[in-house]
């Protein structure tokens, strides 16, 4: 992405000397300009092409006394630096051509509608703008099938389908940046998950983008439950209340100005994910910092669950999408679609978690590793990696009194995120805590973390008395120490 637009002196000077009329205008002259070169660039005009520059400030010579900005203007525009990049040229300005595709449970979704939407500046959660006027579609692959003449999903955005299944484009005529500063995110909505089950209505993901004047045309852009779970931690509480109300208070209703704020936890997404691949966590993360990514898979994997089905509402139950729709009810409102229900999540994080977390398919996880148990809550912070705790992730379960304990109880070693540090060195020790029936615990009773990838597994443990409510204690030196459930010895 350009990092500084043009010459920081050339931009100065045209915001500073231009009127409102005229930055109006050249915004409409920098998109023309842009709709030639797509132009130039269909099949048959490579001569015409050759020439483009001369007609394009010919052009602009006629229509504007500025005669030597315009031209400069769009000489930036062609080279990829259009609108002066973030140094406060703030006009409209036409956006770049860019690709991606939707993938629900990694299965590439067909006949998805694709929206960029501007955040809005009314107060949070108040209306954001589609920039996109046109219909634009992912691909279903079907190509140019002469037995469907008439197919209703090939439009411009996915090349008339020939595109591969789940792909689309953005042509760079079909959508204008308010200004190259403007924050955008890109929804996805209903389409084809590829089971067989046909259109799923209540399927949407979404990707948060950054500035607008930073896509480019080789922007990738992929939309999946990693990039929607991701942009809405990012997000925080508050300022988003569906997909399209995401907005910060520009302070001119005499509310507080929070825009920075918006802009500051927009610019942790790539630290949360890598929006090209659909992956996490971010290439952008810090080193020696982790940003929940566990956590994000597991919630990535119970909203795949309801991508990947026909749909549902919250009054089924029976239904994954109608699971989540009903614990992820906000206000007695319940979500309609998966954006929506993670966006209520995220902002409630401490409501449903457990019954949430059941949601959690028992196997075919897309998204691996997950939560071996639920959280304490939703809350899906970016902390140092340093382990910091240890937690049971197996606990020990009612047994008779000189027999094994199974299955073998294990003991993680976490972060403050509730990721395990598959690094971590720690001797991790195990004893009876709670102690009702004067116990001893055999069996092994230490271990290396290091061993098994951060998580300590021990086996043979035997109690030898009988007793209801025992608990263990796991501890190692600089770590908070857990402590297990009660569990019972029988005779």
């Amino acid at each position: 992405m350009p990092a500084s637009g043009g010459p920081p002196s050339f931009c100065a000077a045209v915001e500073s000397t231009a009127s409102p009329h005229f930055k109006s205008r050249m915004g409409k002259l920098d998109l023309l300009a842009l709709r030639l070169d797509d132009t130039l660039e269909e099949p048959g005009m490579t001569n015409l092409a050759r020439s483009g520059n001369h007609i394009r400030k010919a052009a602009f010579r006629v229509a504007s006394p500025w005669v030597w900005v315009a031209s400069a203007l769009t000489l930036l525009a062609s080279t990829g630096l259009t609108g002066c990049g973030n140094n406060g040229y703030s006009y409209p300005v036409p956006g770049a051509h860019f690709t991606g595709s939707v993938i629900g449970g990694q299965k590439p979704v067909g006949g998805s509608t694709i929206q960029l939407y501007a955040v809005g500046n009314f107060g949070d959660g108040s209306p954001s703008t589609a920039l996109i006027g046109a219909t634009l579609t992912t691909s279903d692959g079907t190509g140019t099938n002469s037995s469907i003449p008439n197919d209703s999903n090939a439009n411009p955005g996915n090349l008339n389908n020939t595109l591969p299944v789940g792909s689309f484009t953005i042509p760079s005529h079909s959508f204008t940046c308010p200004a190259p500063s403007t924050e955008v995110y890109m929804v996805s909505t209903g389409g084809d998950p590829g089971l067989g089950t046909g259109v799923n209505p209540n399927l949407a993901l979404m990707t948060a983008l950054g500035q607008c004047g930073n896509l480019l045309p080789t922007t990738y852009v992929v939309m999946n439950e990693l990039t929607t779970v991701s942009s809405v931690a990012a997000l925080g509480g508050g300022f988003a209340s569906t997909y399209s109300e995401i907005a910060y208070d520009d302070g001119s209703s005499g509310g507080i100005n929070d825009q920075a704020q918006l802009v500051g936890q927009l610019n942790a997404v790539p630290e949360y994910t890598n929006t090209a691949t659909g992956t996490v966590p971010g290439s952008a993360l810090p080193a020696g910092y982790s940003a929940s990514s566990t956590a994000i898979q597991t919630l990535g994997d119970i909203v795949a669950a309801c991508v990947n089905s026909a749909g549902g509402t919250a009054s089924n139950t029976s239904t994954p999408c109608g699971s989540l729709f009903h614990l992820a009810i906000k206000s007695a409102i319940a979500p309609t679609n998966t954006i929506d229900a993670v966006i209520n999540i995220l902002n409630q994080p401490t409501v449903n978690v457990s019954q949430i977390y059941l949601l959690l398919p028992g196997s075919d996880n897309p998204f691996v590793p997950t939560l071996t148990s639920a959280p304490a809550n939703w809350l899906l912070p970016i902390t140092s990696s340093t382990a910091t705790q240890l937690v049971f992730t197996v606990a020990p379960t009612n047994t008779a009194a000189n027999s094994t304990i199974t299955p073998s109880v294990a003991v993680s070693i976490e972060d403050a995120g509730n990721n395990v540090q598959t690094s971590a060195t720690n001797t991790v020790t195990l004893a009876i805590g709670v102690n009702p029936g004067g116990g001893t615990l055999s069996g092994e009773t230490t271990v290396t973390a290091i061993a098994i990838n951060g998580v300590a597994t021990f086996t043979g443990l035997t109690i030898n008395k009988p007793g209801t409510g025992y608990t263990l204690t796991a501890a190692a030196s600089g770590l908070t120490t857990a402590t297990s459930g009660t569990f019972n010895i029988t005779p």
